[in-house]
């Protein structure tokens, strides 16, 4: 399945960015914009997912037969 929608390897980023990065990413210091490192890191995996799961679906070839009607 993955080798025909390479796509869907973009549904890793979140995986990642929350828990396979979690242990090196748990620190309170730096401070990034005032917020500890770990409230930081959180803030931009929300903002990656919603991204990562609409580049994946752009790639996607079944939905694009899906709004093709095919």
């Amino acid at each position: 399945m993955f080798k025909r929608r390479k796509s869907l390897w973009l549904l890793l980023v979140p995986y990642v960015v929350f828990f396979a990065v979690l242990p090196w990413a748990n620190h309170v210091k730096p401070r990034i914009a005032g917020f500890p490192f770990l409230t930081f890191w959180m803030f931009v995996g929300v903002v990656l997912t919603p991204v990562a799961i609409w580049l994946a679906s752009l790639g996607d070839p079944a939905r694009r037969r899906h709004w093709k009607g095919e």
